[in-house]
């Protein structure tokens, strides 16, 4: 008798609970769709105050990070992907080349140059340990380097050169880069 009372409460139980899970509104997983650029409020290439064409002081090579005029443009693309304050960007103008380096953050050190530039023409990389970056990783910089190409309209011609560095955000601020002098 006490076995066919514990079974029944069993059942029971078994019941309640099925219909509890099927009575009650679940809530859905939240679809996630392929990342999408906010538009821009000035056409690619440009920035509210003019093209993205200034001139520098070539004598000063320090790299000086950058949020408005000419970067802005170069900001709003890229973070778009990894998010606010994932990015930092330098720019810097040769004649009718422009340089771009991005900054993103990641777990080791690596650095994508474009161009003719080779990491022995940033001896501050190589003395802070970046490296080539294995085929992942240069996937990944390359959505950076792709991202910014259209947004400056990019230029092989004029000498345009960018740069993306992947490093921890922690060294962000002790990172004491120059740009190269050719």
């Amino acid at each position: 008798m006490k076995r066919v009372f514990f079974v029944a409460l069993l059942a029971a139980a078994v019941i309640v609970a099925i219909w509890m899970y099927l009575h009650t509104p679940q809530s859905k997983p939240p679809v996630v769709g392929p990342v999408t650029v906010p538009p821009m409020t000035t056409p690619p290439g440009t920035l509210p105050n003019g093209p993205l064409i200034y001139e520098d002081d070539i004598s000063n090579r320090d790299i000086q990070w950058e949020d408005s005029g000419r970067a802005a443009g170069l900001l709003h693309v890229n973070e778009a992907v990894t998010g606010a304050g994932n990015v930092k960007v330098a720019t810097r103008q040769v004649g009718e080349a422009r340089w771009v380096l991005l900054l993103t953050p990641g777990m080791q050190k690596y650095a994508s140059l474009d161009g003719t530039w080779q990491l022995g023409d940033f001896p501050e990389l190589a003395t802070a340990g970046f490296q080539d970056p294995p085929p992942p990783i240069l996937r990944g910089m390359s959505i950076h380097r792709s991202l910014t190409r259209a947004e400056m309209k990019y230029s092989v011609a004029a000498g345009d050169r960018i740069v993306v560095l992947v490093c921890p955000k922690e060294v962000w601020d002790r990172l004491n880069l120059r740009w190269p002098a050719k």
